[in-house]
């Protein structure tokens, strides 16, 4: 059975199941983030493009990096240490598939 799924549509509750169905995860961990440490997971049964933005909670871009071809599981750390606290988007786009996460930074 394939699933048909319009990637702009996509709400982050509903990631999770599709993310599963295609045999890949995609996570930002820890929610809230202390420290100002937090990083994206990946488990990739093929190689993707990704790419990682951070965004305000006015939409703005604050950070953009586009990591190329990965592969396997991996653990990219975001650059938060210059952000203020409050609440942040991070957007993961894994080959065609954004992931859009809402994240808070507190003290």
């Amino acid at each position: 059975m394939k699933t048909e799924v319009n990637v702009d549509t996509l709400y982050s509750n509903q990631v999770n199941l599709y993310a599963e169905i295609a045999s890949f995860a995609v996570s930002v961990y820890p929610n809230p983030i202390l420290d100002k440490k937090a990083f994206v997971s990946l488990r990739l049964p093929d190689a993707a493009d990704v790419e990682v933005e951070i965004m305000n909670h006015l939409g703005q871009s604050i950070f953009h990096k586009a990591y190329g071809e990965l592969k396997d599981s991996q653990v990219l750390e975001l650059p938060l240490t210059k952000m203020a606290y409050g609440q942040y988007f991070v957007k993961v786009k894994v080959g065609a598939y954004p992931y859009v996460f809402k994240i808070l930074i507190t003290e």
